[in-house]
């Protein structure tokens, strides 16, 4: 995962709405990246969380 410090967005506000962009990201056959503008932990967290899920669900995919 790359993440990039310098932009904000109103899907970090809660885990599910930065999921569901995640999820629409992926289904594209795209990669998950987040660009942030300001370092809230709150924010950091949300993506950590929602890269984390990804790989679970990636890895589940690999492994059946």
């Amino acid at each position: 995962m790359i993440l990039y410090l310098s932009g904000n967005f109103p899907q970090l506000s809660k885990v599910e709405k930065e999921q569901a962009m995640a999820d629409r990201i992926v289904e594209m056959g795209l990669e998950y990246h987040r660009l942030m503008t300001f370092y809230y932990i709150k924010d950091c967290q949300t993506i950590l969380t929602v890269k984390r899920r990804l790989d679970e669900n990636r890895q589940k995919r690999i492994t059946g």
